[in-house]
């Protein structure tokens, strides 16, 4: 699974947590790429052992993200997390221990990312050369394995990786963050990096001050089988019966290796696709590895 071109902002804990998931040395595991985050009032990455008995590592890469402090604050980008040793420490109790394994170190693959200070400036110079020098160890000493190669699977449309600092121009100065149109409230939020903008309600306009959001209107779709996906798009695109369960959500009809429900979702967008204010450039393709 891939996560790539997201903008992670003002997020209220963790940006994001990452537990349990594919034994090392496994093709399985998780990939973030070229997203941005900004102004988390916690934490961005954690990794920690699953307190869900899963008993596997955590297998993941983050490769040139972009990481931008709001000011008056410092948020490492990465932490290593021991989820037992956390329950020890913050409850007493072993309710977070696993009765099977223990803590197991998180597989990680991180190149290519930048942290900067709400200024621009970067922060921990040593990251740029060093990814893992930004990583922080909480609860217990929560060792990692450094991965020299990233996960070998792709998705089958494979994604181009720019640099940060192009992730971050595309995200926030072009305002590529996804095809429906921005809201007052989106607009802030975009705007926020670039402003030094802080997540209080004296720095969102109303009638988002409140943290408000806007009144969801139309009719809702019909799924007469329940399978989440709705009745029109069953008869339309799979051929298939709205009136029949079968679970059609987590199908791939298609083989393309998105999912029923994802391909629908997709869809929503591509019909209301958002043209940005300015076209971006073909960016150049930089490999992890340069």
């Amino acid at each position: 699974m891939t996560f790539h071109h997201n903008l992670g902002i003002f997020v209220s804990y963790r940006d994001w947590k990452i537990s349990g998931g594919g034994s090392s040395g496994t093709s399985n595991g998780v990939q973030f790429m070229n997203n941005v985050h900004y102004g988390a009032t916690s934490q961005h990455y954690a990794f920690a052992n699953t307190q869900y008995n899963s008993c596997t590592a955590i297998m993941a890469d983050v490769i040139n993200d972009y990481f931008k402090d709001s000011p008056g604050q410092t948020r490492f980008p990465y932490y290593s997390a021991d989820a037992c040793q956390l329950g020890r420490d913050k409850y007493g109790d072993d309710r977070f221990c696993t009765a099977t394994c223990n803590y197991i170190n998180p597989s990680l693959y991180l190149k290519g990312s930048t942290w900067r200070d709400s200024n621009g400036n970067v922060q921990n110079g040593g990251m740029e050369s060093d990814n893992y020098s930004a990583v922080r160890h909480k609860y217990s000493a929560a060792p990692i394995t450094k991965r020299a190669t990233p996960i070998p699977t792709q998705p089958i449309f494979p994604v181009i990786i720019t640099s940060a600092a192009r992730a971050y121009t595309d995200i926030i100065i072009y305002e590529n963050v996804g095809a429906l149109p921005l809201d007052d409230l989106d607009q802030e939020l975009v705007n926020a990096p670039e402003i030094g903008g802080t997540w209080t309600t004296k720095s969102v306009p109303a009638p988002h001050g409140s943290r408000a959001y806007p009144t969801l209107s139309g009719a809702a779709y019909t799924d007469d089988d329940n399978d989440g996906v709705p009745d029109d798009y069953e008869t339309n695109v799979l051929g298939t019966d709205p009136s029949v369960f079968e679970p059609q959500a987590v199908l791939d009809h298609d083989g393309d290796g998105y999912t029923n429900i994802e391909e629908w979702s997709h869809s929503l967008s591509d019909s209301v696709a958002r043209v940005p204010a300015e076209s971006t450039p073909n960016p150049p393709l930089i490999l992890p590895d340069d």
